[in-house]
């Protein structure tokens, strides 16, 4: 089964996507146009993880962390996809939740690593059951929401964040 036509062909047709090549080079331009995931080890992740190559047969692209997680895989805890562009002033990536903060339920990020949190949304602006949020790893302040059977949405920050 391991030399099979059908292993055989998934990887020439992975080999032959431009976006395989930039997984090769681990190239960091490309963070954030694609995830790439890995059917043998559950996970994926951006195009420039440090991880081992993949086998090519085993490897599926997505748009989004959030398509990727809803194909069933999870994040890499090596390079961390799932997690937001760092704002201007912050050496962290910025952190994203949907629950309860202080009392208040509704979608929070951080930009200092979960000391504090900041509520995105507001009261006229919930989403009913929403499974995944994940910030975009090029753009600061976009989120991509994942909900129960509505698809996955995405939301841009109505004015700049303060610096």
């Amino acid at each position: 089964m391991k030399n099979s036509p059908i292993r055989a062909a998934l990887g020439a047709a992975t080999e032959a996507d431009p976006r395989w090549a930039q997984i090769k080079l681990r190239d960091k331009a490309s963070d954030g146009a694609f995830v790439y995931s890995v059917k043998t080890t559950g996970v994926y992740c951006r195009p420039s993880c440090a991880a081992r190559l993949p086998n090519p047969a085993n490897v599926g692209f997505h748009v989004t962390p959030a398509e990727a997680r809803a194909a069933g895989f999870r994040a890499c805890k090596r390079c961390k996809p799932d997690l937001g562009k760092a704002a201007p002033h912050a050496k962290l990536p910025a952190l994203y939740l949907v629950g309860t903060v202080q009392g208040q339920r509704g979608f929070f990020r951080s930009t200092d690593g979960g000391a504090t949190w900041l509520r995105i949304n507001d009261d006229q602006h919930q989403w009913g059951l929403v499974l995944q949020i994940t910030g975009d790893p090029k753009k600061f302040g976009r989120v991509y929401v994942g909900t129960h059977g509505r698809g996955i949405f995405y939301g841009d920050p109505k004015t700049n964040w303060p610096r």
